[in-house]
């Protein structure tokens, strides 16, 4: 029986193993494991990648949140979806802010002017908007929204390295963004890493202290920091693979067409309106199916291996029961939680592969 696996790193990285493997020799070689030569190279070639004017690298997103949050300063209430990783509301208490979850696009899958706009008020401090899953939401709209109430911007791009909205790269519109290199996103360290982006001067400054214990120079500490640097081994993979994250991209894409032209046809699957003059790096590709735990079941017994991203919404989490929140709250991110189905895409994916995927959805449904 043929195997389709989820996601299969190594493939990723065979045109590039020899400058990957020099690279961290020459990390053993110079001794320098923290803040060596090759994180200020990634950083240097991160921010021209993104178009920024700053990238500075941190230990993992979730401390990039953290951090962003920390030296914007403002606050009160953060709006947020339940929809999306822990890391993008569980950082928001850390700091003193309050969570405030707002319910996502029924189409879309993502935040909209509408959501945003029913949910802002004077007690708001900010909002951290997430390009899930790789695709774009409306954060031209919803910046010009939050300036006008003078809240701060959040683009949580840990899903969305590359993607573009108008031929601008995310990561560029609010007044920091965020991102993840774990290992299985599009851009994926040896482990876990972050990066903060933004093209404010002072902001980019206050970050940079506050990832490094305060300071600026080795033993002046201005102010109270955290130990959130980014390892120099992980910077060195990073500064390989950055080199080849816009074809890897266009494979994504390219696999995605495919399921995109076949899955649109069957009536039992929904798929995610793409945004218009969007251009989605597709980390993942999610679709809504009833009776999830049968169709997973399935698609595993013909070989295919899945995900879920997210089975349980935010608000329903233990950690914000203080929030008071119940079933029903959100029913967009409810929808989406108790149904969605990650499929397998990753690059250089098999084309054969992702047509077997398709052919056994397109079998299962005709049974059902």
């Amino acid at each position: 029986m043929k195997e389709v696996k989820f996601n299969d790193l190594t493939l990723q990285i065979h045109k590039i193993k020899d400058l990957i493997n020099d690279n961290i020799q020459a990390v053993i070689n110079s001794n320098a494991f923290i803040k060596g030569n090759f994180v200020a190279q990634f950083e240097d070639n991160f921010k021209k990648y993104s178009n920024v004017d700053h990238a500075i690298g941190v230990s993992n997103g979730t401390d990039a949140l953290l951090i962003a949050m920390e030296a914007l300063k403002s606050k009160g209430e953060v709006l947020v979806q339940p929809t999306t990783y822990v890391a993008s509301a569980s950082m928001i208490p850390r700091i003193g802010n309050d969570v405030k979850f707002i319910d996502v696009d029924e189409d879309s899958w993502q935040i909209s002017l509408e959501n945003v706009e029913d949910k802002i008020s004077k007690e708001s401090a900010g909002i951290i908007g997430v390009h899930l899953y790789g695709f774009v939401f409306d954060v031209e709209n919803i910046l010009n929204l939050s300036k006008q109430n003078n809240i701060w911007m959040i683009e949580d791009s840990a899903q969305s390295h590359g993607a573009k909205i108008n031929g601008r790269n995310t990561g560029t519109f609010g007044d920091i963004a965020t991102y993840s290199f774990f290992p299985g996103k599009n851009l994926g360290a040896f482990g876990d890493a972050g990066a903060i982006t933004t093209n404010d001067d002072n902001l980019a400054i206050l970050c940079r202290k506050l990832a490094d214990g305060g300071r600026l120079s080795k033993y002046e500490h201005e102010i109270l920091g955290w130990n959130s640097r980014l390892d120099t081994i992980h910077a060195a993979v990073l500064d390989a693979k950055l080199t080849l994250l816009e074809e890897w991209n266009i494979e994504r894409r390219k696999i995605a067409k495919i399921y995109d032209d076949t899955l649109s046809n069957i009536e039992q699957v929904n798929l995610p309106k793409k945004l218009k003059n969007t251009e989605p790096v597709y980390h993942l590709y999610p679709i809504l199916v009833e009776n999830r735990d049968n169709f997973i079941k399935y698609l595993k017994e013909e070989g295919v291996n899945t995900g879920i991203h997210y089975p349980i919404p935010l608000h329903l989490q233990n950690a914000f029961s203080y929030l008071g929140h119940k079933e029903g709250d959100f029913p967009n991110s409810e929808k989406i939680c108790f149904n969605e189905v990650s499929l397998p895409i990753y690059p250089y994916m098999e084309e054969e592969d992702v047509h077997y995927v398709c052919e056994k959805i397109e079998q299962y449904f005709k049974k059902t």
